[in-house]
């Protein structure tokens, strides 16, 4: 037996949401639940912003990939996956991440590269001032320099930059310095 009683399994037209109400606020993260809220109001687009696509370079002869043997006189690049996770975690989306010999041409080719195709770009390492230290230099001479060391101890050899239009932030190694920088993601 059905029942027909008035107001009976039916949501009469304003109980949840006035004509004019907001439906999901500015920043909101797209899930399962705010899909199926939109395709209620028979609405099948949204504004929206993608993710940001995003490359990880490691530089630095000295690096090994954690489970490799690790040779005297060289560390395990811990940077990368740190990175890789808090990107992810924040929301981006990683489309290179890779390390990255101490090579100044070579550097700037797979910059130039990796730049037509991401949003941003991350390094880690090569900003201080040793001797392929690479990464301010390219700032200073092939972009554009946002600005080079700020006031943050571990970390302070940080640079920034405009690479082929695309915003370039290049960290000192410390694995705990690169922790205090995120949420800039979002």
């Amino acid at each position: 037996m059905i029942n027909t009683q008035p107001s009976s399994n039916i949501t009469e037209i304003g109980a949840e949401f006035k004509e004019g109400d907001l439906l999901l606020p500015k920043g909101h993260l797209l899930n399962a639940g705010s899909i199926s809220l939109l395709a209620s109001f028979g609405l099948t687009k949204a504004l929206v912003i993608p993710k940001p696509k995003v490359a990880i370079l490691s530089t630095g002869s000295e690096l090994v990939e954690a489970g490799e043997k690790l040779p005297d006189g060289k560390i395990y690049n811990s940077n990368e996956p740190l990175l890789v996770g808090l990107v992810e975690e924040y929301g981006g989306e990683v489309v290179f991440h890779e390390a990255l010999q101490d090579d100044y041409q070579a550097t700037l080719k797979r910059l130039k590269d990796i730049a037509e195709t991401v949003d941003l770009i991350l390094t880690t390492g090569g900003v201080s001032v040793g001797d392929f230290d690479f990464m301010a230099e390219i700032a200073r001479s092939e972009a554009k320099m946002l600005f080079n060391k700020i006031q943050m101890r571990p970390g302070s050899p940080t640079t920034a930059m405009l690479f082929e239009k695309k915003i370039t932030h290049c960290a000192f190694w410390k694995s705990r310095s690169l922790l205090y920088r995120f949420p800039f993601i979002r």
